[in-house]
């Protein structure tokens, strides 16, 4: 199964004081997922825990490999932290591994600031779901997309769990 998502428009700069949700690779199935906040790159990968990743070195290093990349750019919360909040999550794990993807931290994060998407369970429900996406997310951004997409929009295959563990 495909999903489609409209990009309208491009970024080439992350801004310091606005929070930002990064899935790269998105032709993989599953992309990876990361959270920009507050100047740093927070994720979790088979490698580990990364808190204090500079936003522009992974842009850089993006761009430089040419990933196929889309960011979310988060809603603002009103007395929310998304850094502190995700990085609380975060360090409770200390690496992907069977039971916890890149997703994981970020579906907590999602949770503690909406408990009604505690029954999704992959990334691409809450980009499909357009009341949860609005809920979420301000808008969405290509990086290194031009050439897939079309009329401004570009379609994604869905993944599952089989799809996740064949990454370990």
């Amino acid at each position: 199964m495909f999903y489609k998502l409209e990009i309208k428009q491009k970024i080439e700069i992350l801004y310091p004081n606005r929070d930002y949700l990064l899935m790269s690779n998105v032709l993989r199935k599953p992309p990876h997922l990361g959270i920009v906040s507050n100047n740093s790159y927070l994720d979790l990968s088979l490698k580990g825990v990364s808190v204090n990743t500079l936003p522009d070195s992974m842009l850089k290093v993006i761009k430089n490999k040419n990933i196929p990349t889309i960011i979310l750019e988060f809603n603002q919360f009103e007395h929310v932290n998304i850094k502190d909040i995700f990085t609380s999550h975060l360090l409770k794990y200390k690496k992907v591994d069977v039971n916890n993807t890149c997703f994981t931290p970020i579906k907590e994060l999602l949770v503690t600031l909406n408990a009604d998407v505690e029954k999704l369970i992959f990334f691409y429900e809450f980009l499909t779901d357009e009341k949860i996406f609005k809920f979420f997310f301000k808008e969405i951004y290509n990086y290194n997309l031009d050439n897939l997409l079309t009329n401004n929009c570009i379609e994604l295959e869905t993944y599952n769990k089989r799809d996740f563990l064949k990454f370990l």
